[in-house]
């Protein structure tokens, strides 16, 4: 399918090509994505220089405040946090700019290293995968997230991990993005 993919890719870069074109920051939620932008695409449209455009100005929303220099308007009291970082935002290695930027807002931060959650891609989606799949996520990922649960937030920014997490442990989680506006709300009350 990589005829497709390289099809689809270069719809992404035609969507975003005033962006690339004006060398404006790519602000990636979702590891899975960010890592296709900066590793797959260039790979897949070798011939289109947006594909390396796009790979240079792409980031995390972490790696993203801390370029602008963002500071949290309001500490977070040394609360407790767990991130379980994705497999593509290990791959990308964005899990330490989380963790500076969480830490700066105030936040105790706690990385965990908990494996795969068994899921990612289209892999835990096919049906002959299933038993597997739920097999991975119970080796170490449901079991520590779980335990992590119990002394603050979990962030799983990766869709897959938060999917994996909800329909399996019933565990409600939160991601970076999610937990900073909730600071930024609670601030905004407190004037």
């Amino acid at each position: 399918m990589l005829g497709l993919a390289a099809s689809t890719a270069r719809k992404a870069l035609d969507a975003l090509d005033e962006f690339l074109t004006a060398g404006i920051p790519i602000v990636v939620p979702e590891p899975s994505c960010l890592a296709v932008f900066r590793d797959e695409m260039p790979k897949l449209c070798p011939d289109d220089p947006r594909a390396a455009k796009l790979a240079s100005l792409s980031r995390s929303l972490s790696e993203h405040l801390e370029v602008i220099g963002w500071v949290a308007p309001n500490a977070a009291s040394n609360q407790h946090v767990s991130i379980h970082p994705h497999c593509h935002q290990r791959a990308v290695r964005t899990t330490s700019s989380d963790e500076r930027v969480l830490s700066s807002a105030g936040f105790d931060v706690e990385v965990l290293d908990l494996g795969c959650c068994g899921l990612a891609g289209s892999f835990g989606f096919q049906k002959d995968h299933d038993a597997l799949s739920r097999q991975i996520a119970q080796d170490r990922f449901l079991p520590g997230i779980v335990r992590s649960a119990l002394d603050g937030p979990v962030i799983l920014d990766g869709f897959s991990c938060q999917l994996q997490a909800d329909e399996l442990a019933k565990l409600p989680t939160t991601s970076t993005a999610e937990l900073l506006a909730e600071l930024l709300q609670t601030e905004q009350c407190v004037r």
